[in-house]
């Protein structure tokens, strides 16, 4: 079997395949990722991760823009303050599967390069950007359901998670969690960096 072939028509016919440590990951049709597809991925994991991961081409370094610069150099200036941290909460009502909601979270992240961002000093010290190509990420979850009052002891875990400064190199510019106030209502936590 021709993996590099195999792998060509699948992303012709509407599929996708990317790594994630070494996971390999395939979303796309029903019609395209049928059974027989999804037990040649699993015989020939190992060759399909190799293939995927020397067809990836290092991710280009670019300079940062003038703002992001300000940006950076304050934040090297005051290290330990969350000056440019933003973020909130969405609320969910309802029940929810955590696995298929750290799947959704990870599809978002590796469909959006500007949650990939890194940073990086390049040479001279000069600030440089890129994007991970494999990101593991992970969606914490906290119960606060058993709480006196979940929704109080909540709102102070986000408003102390929310002033934990990044780290800026070669780390990711967001934090999420999932979490639990009661079993019908779960909110979504997220942070970023400017």
């Amino acid at each position: 079997m021709n993996i590099s072939l195999f792998v060509q028509d699948l992303i012709k016919r509407g599929a996708k395949l990317w790594t994630e440590g070494d996971q390999l990951h395939h979303q796309g049709p029903g019609e395209v990722l049928t059974p027989e597809v999804l037990e040649i991925l699993k015989q020939h994991k190992s060759e399909f991760l190799d293939l995927l991961r020397e067809s990836t081409p290092e991710p280009e370094e670019h300079p940062l823009s003038s703002p992001q610069r300000e940006i950076w150099f304050d934040q090297l200036l005051y290290p330990d303050l969350p000056l440019y941290n933003i973020g909130g909460y969405t609320e969910i009502n309802g029940t929810i599967d955590r696995v298929l909601f750290e799947v959704a979270v990870k599809l978002l992240i590796q469909r959006h390069d500007t949650l990939r961002t890194k940073l990086a000093s390049g040479t001279d010290e000069v600030p440089m950007q890129t994007f991970f190509q494999d990101l593991p990420v992970t969606v914490p979850f906290y119960d606060f359901s058993q709480d006196a009052d979940p929704c109080q002891t909540e709102i102070v875990w986000m408003k102390e998670q929310f002033i934990q400064p990044f780290e800026l190199e070669r780390k990711p510019l967001f934090r999420f969690a999932l979490l639990k106030v009661s079993e019908n209502q779960f909110d979504f936590w997220f942070v970023y960096h400017h």
